[in-house]
């Protein structure tokens, strides 16, 4: 989680995975209620950038994400991401 001056700005989560070399950063979020736009670009480069060091520094080699919101793909590339595919369906099954 990244704050200033006592208010969340933006969080994020890394999930290892079973393979040893990738990991998952994912449900970054932003707090809208922060009105500087700058404010929070600045935050959510800063977080994805340390998301991604600590993933480096746990040995991870491959960082994935799955995105729709255009702002956070924009953000994630400031940060050295590369889209790697576009339009992606995400399905899920629910067994009750």
């Amino acid at each position: 989680m990244v704050s200033k001056d006592g208010i969340e700005i933006c969080a994020g989560f890394i999930y290892e995975t079973s393979a040893p070399a990738l990991a998952w950063i994912e449900f970054v979020v932003a707090n809208f209620e922060v009105k500087d736009r700058g404010l929070r670009k600045e935050a959510l480069n800063f977080l994805i950038t340390e998301l991604s060091t600590i993933a480096e520094n746990m040995g991870k080699k491959y960082l994935y994400t799955n995105l729709k919101n255009q702002g956070l793909v924009e953000r994630y590339k400031d940060c050295g991401y590369v889209v790697g595919s576009k339009g992606c369906v995400e399905m899920v099954k629910v067994i009750s």
